[in-house]
């Protein structure tokens, strides 16, 4: 993980199940580390997927090595510090949105040998979520042209050498309840 953890996933990207319990046994337990391996996994693939999309395979494979280094180089502190915010008890990202995104879209149903199947729930009701999946969007997309116009274009000069391309932003696009 680069930018993000399961701490980016509270208000409307909460995620039932994350938070972590000193004092879960058993099954519990193993639901929590089952939980957490799957949102590892969408946060490995969708964070590398959104900066690709954002700011180019170059920049955003330069962006994720600079952010290895010791001592991390200021250009890439000022370009992760562009994408997150905190304060004293929240974090937010337009990475997480997109990654609640494709987490909740893909959970719909699960991969067997036989096929797709849509798990049965026993004492909960299964609702249609492409209006909140459509504003979780959204918000991304707003949060992704104010980088562009208030950060990336600019200090274009300063990141360029590290593109393979020019300024050219990726359009995320708008969508509604039937685009999900």
């Amino acid at each position: 993980m680069i930018i993000l953890d399961n701490t980016y996933f509270q208000g409307e990207l909460y995620l039932a199940g994350l938070k972590k319990s000193s004092s879960a046994v058993g099954v519990a337990k193993q639901l929590q580390a089952v939980n957490e391996n799957s949102l590892e996994w969408y946060i490995e693939k969708y964070e590398v997927e959104f900066l690709n999309n954002l700011l180019g395979k170059q920049l955003a494979s330069n962006f994720i090595k600079g952010l290895r280094e010791d001592p991390v180089n200021e250009i890439w502190k000022l370009l992760r510090s562009s994408l997150m915010t905190k304060t004293d008890n929240y974090k937010y990202s337009p990475i997480a949105n997109y990654v609640y995104f494709y987490l909740n879209r893909r959970g719909r149903t699960q991969t067997t040998t036989k096929g797709e199947v849509k798990a049965k729930q026993d004492h909960a009701v299964m609702v249609d979520d492409a209006d909140k999946l459509s504003k979780i969007w959204n918000d991304m997309y707003y949060d992704v042209s104010y980088f562009y116009k208030n950060f990336l274009s600019p200090n274009w000069n300063t990141y360029k050498a590290y593109s393979d391309r020019r300024f050219c932003h990726y359009d995320f696009g708008l969508i509604n309840a039937l685009d999900v």
